[in-house]
């Protein structure tokens, strides 16, 4: 990841915390620590649960830089979510899932 600081920053900030979820209805806000200096936004994932696995992630959004939440409407099912840093060249690897959450 050549010329993009904030791409690395963020996949190799040691104690990272993980993205955090939580639920309100069927709205779930995923929220996380800006750790990048120099990004351009960042991506939201999400893995869906598929009987004991995990599906592989699928980009749900995407906001600007310094924000750190994300809140989305979704369908019943169990979900995890990862975050990563972009510019306007680069991205990182994806964090570390979250801890799954349910919607009834």
């Amino acid at each position: 990841m050549r010329g993009c600081r904030a791409a690395r920053r963020w996949a190799s900030s040691a104690g990272m915390s993980l993205p955090q979820v939580s639920r309100s209805g069927s709205n779930v806000t995923v929220t996380w620590s800006d750790r990048s200096t120099n990004e351009t936004g960042f991506d939201i994932g999400r893995q869906t649960q598929s009987g004991t696995t995990f599906l592989a992630t699928v980009v749900v959004g995407t906001v600007g830089a310094n924000v750190t939440t994300f809140t989305q409407a979704t369908t019943t099912g169990t979900y995890r979510y990862v975050v990563r840093s972009k510019t306007a060249t680069n991205q990182s690897a994806w964090s570390t899932a979250s801890a799954s959450i349910t919607v009834p």
